[in-house]
């Protein structure tokens, strides 16, 4: 049995879990997306997404023949789904956040320059080109130099990140904080100063209010799902400390879907006071990465060219600055060292699986930073666009859209893989010991599960695949959108495949074995402890 001190309290895990999940920047990213009615999917996803993931956590944190590992995706469906569905789902998980980089890097360039400037550069740039008469070759020239800047970060965040400094958790944790306390700070001043001072937008509530964006293309209203079920992606890495919690599985349960209900609840009044103060058409006509500095302003009835206009920027940009650079020290490294920490040696091979003394992979680190310079670059030099100056619109911002889509669509992969390792655990494995179960009637949780499973099914599909519209209005653009998601999902999926049939099945093969012999090397592997925040 496992020795292990219980340091967390309740309290602990609500506040973590609050912390782990909830992002200002869904809310507005959701509020572009679905306008009012994001505050019902939020409740609905909170549901019959959200709600059930904590109860399926618990469940397989509570396992007794998992008390000697550690908790986690990875650990979790190796045990209900075998040795290569473990590796698979931990493999999932991992380039899933290599997409999630790629989100990190430019945003935080963007908040740097509303820090210093008080502008976005970038569109700066793209108006500049466009009066010179670049065209669309106006934004695919400002936005790859943004990839570039962005590069050039992420691999100073790697560099940093190898290091291992003690001081890299203080800023992550000063950055974590810094960012929910804007988030916050936004529903509190629009509730106790905008709403009440009759600055509510006209026409809030009527069912222009509720119609999203993409209203008249139901298949890009659809698309816009994973947005919707990333906001709520976190609680399967706070897994990661069901052991050291005071009480055990049990104490992790309550106090997890108490975090995870002020979480629903935040989001849904941040989206309703979003939408009594920020008009929709605002929100689409500065973008999504402008957005975030410019409804401060806007809540405080200030003009954005006014002096104090400007200041607010300039400290939401600091802010938001700070909060980038901490979450891009950790997670250019965390991800890496929990999925090498789940996947044991040898699957991976002895150049990506060398650590350092601080349990860095840092060839890994290396070739992941490769990989995430390849998309960013992938993604800069295929979005055109040029500055509206009649609208006052700029075409650049599908490039935050584009690779917002693509980090949101290729999340749900992971959350497959776990939805289905429950279904078998309740159909094969339901006699195995275990301290707390979802509903003692297996096919409760099992139809919550697969209706789980139909969400994530619909967010993957027409969240990878362009919408028939789309293809007709500019089928080039579709189709750059369709290799760059659905390619890149069909890439890694098919390099984890073929990682597991060259290390494992075929060297079983050759030792006159088969592969359950990976399998029980797996189940015998017990990962480090990593942590991993949002």
């Amino acid at each position: 049995m496992s020795q292990r001190a219980k340091t967390l309290t309740k309290f602990a895990v609500v506040f973590m879990s609050f912390v782990t999940i909830f992002g200002f920047r869904n809310i507005i990213n959701n509020g572009f997306q679905f306008g009012l009615l994001a505050s019902v999917l939020f409740l609905i996803g909170g549901a019959i997404y959200a709600i059930p993931m904590v109860l399926i956590t618990s469940e397989f944190g509570s396992i007794k023949k998992l008390e000697n590992q550690e908790s986690g995706l990875g650990s979790f469906c190796n045990f209900a789904l075998g040795g290569k569905g473990g590796f698979l789902a931990s493999w999932a998980s991992y380039f899933g956040n290599l997409f999630f980089f790629a989100t990190i890097a430019p945003f935080t360039v963007v908040a740097t320059s509303y820090c210093v400037y008080g502008a976005n550069g970038f569109d700066k740039i793209t108006e500049l080109l466009t009066k010179e008469g670049w065209g669309d070759n106006s934004a695919r020239m400002s936005t790859t130099v943004l990839a570039c800047c962005a590069i050039l970060i992420f691999w100073a965040g790697t560099y940093i990140s190898k290091q291992g400094p003690k001081w890299i958790g203080k800023i992550t944790t000063i950055g974590g904080m810094a960012s929910i306390t804007l988030g916050l700070l936004f529903i509190i001043i629009a509730l106790c100063y905008t709403i009440p001072t009759g600055k509510v937008v006209a026409g809030f509530g009527n069912s222009a209010a509720w119609n999203p964006v993409s209203s008249e293309d139901w298949w890009s209203f659809l698309s816009a799902f994973p947005w919707l079920i990333f906001a709520y992606n976190g609680i399967e890495t706070m897994s990661a400390f069901i052991k050291d919690v005071k009480g055990g599985a049990k104490s992790f349960k309550f106090a997890s879907l108490i975090g995870m209900g002020v979480v629903i609840f935040v989001m849904v009044i941040g989206v309703i006071v979003l939408s009594a103060t920020i008009t929709q058409e605002n929100i689409s006509r500065w973008g999504i990465v402008n957005s975030y500095y410019f409804v401060f302003p806007q809540i405080l009835g200030l003009e954005l060219d006014s002096t104090a206009g400007k200041v607010v920027i300039h400290i939401v940009g600091f802010i938001t600055a700070v909060s980038g650079f901490g979450s891009m020290f950790f997670w250019t490294a965390g991800p890496a060292k929990v999925f090498f920490s789940e996947v044991p040696s040898g699957v991976m091979g002895k150049y990506l699986s060398k650590t350092d003394k601080n349990g860095m992979p840092t060839n890994a680190l290396l070739v992941q930073a490769i990989v995430v310079t390849v998309i960013l670059l992938a993604f800069g030099l295929t979005t055109a666009g040029h500055y509206n100056f009649v609208k006052n619109t700029i075409k650049q911002n599908d490039f935050f859209e584009r690779i917002t889509q693509a980090a949101t669509s290729l999340a749900t992969v992971q959350m497959f893989f776990y939805f289905f390792a429950y279904i078998r655990l309740r159909l094969k494995m339901d006699d195995e010991e275990r301290s707390i179960v979802f509903f003692k009637n297996k096919w409760i949780p099992i139809t919550i599960s697969i209706i789980s499973l139909i969400l994530l099914s619909i967010a993957f599909f027409f969240g990878t695949v362009p919408s028939p519209v789309t293809w007709k209005a500019d089928w080039s653009n579709a189709l750059i959108d369709f290799l760059l998601i659905f390619g890149g999902f069909i890439f890694f999926m098919g390099v984890g495949v073929l990682v597991w049939y060259l290390n494992v099945e075929r060297k079983a093969k050759l030792n006159g074995t088969d592969g359950s012999q990976g399998t029980a090397k797996i189940a015998k592997t017990k990962p480090k402890t990593a942590k991993v925040t949002k």
